[in-house]
């Protein structure tokens, strides 16, 4: 089975809808700047992803890569 460590739903414009998070064992969220912040997290099997979200004007956008 496929793991997805973020579901990440946009709006027809780009911005954020919503971000879903399943079988997540640690969850840290940090805000870097004033429009940024920084979620680490550890899923159950081990693996580990970080997700960006950024205001960009008045949209915010998501971005989540393995670590």
């Amino acid at each position: 089975m496929e793991e997805k460590p973020a579901i990440i739903r946009l709006n027809e414009d780009g911005s954020l809808d919503e971000v879903i998070l399943e079988d997540v064992q640690h969850f840290h969220l940090e805000q870097m700047d004033k429009d940024a912040w920084w979620i680490g997290l550890t899923m159950a099997s081990g693996k580990r992803y970080m997700l960006n979200l950024w205001r960009k004007g008045k949209k915010i956008r998501a971005r989540c890569e393995e670590d």
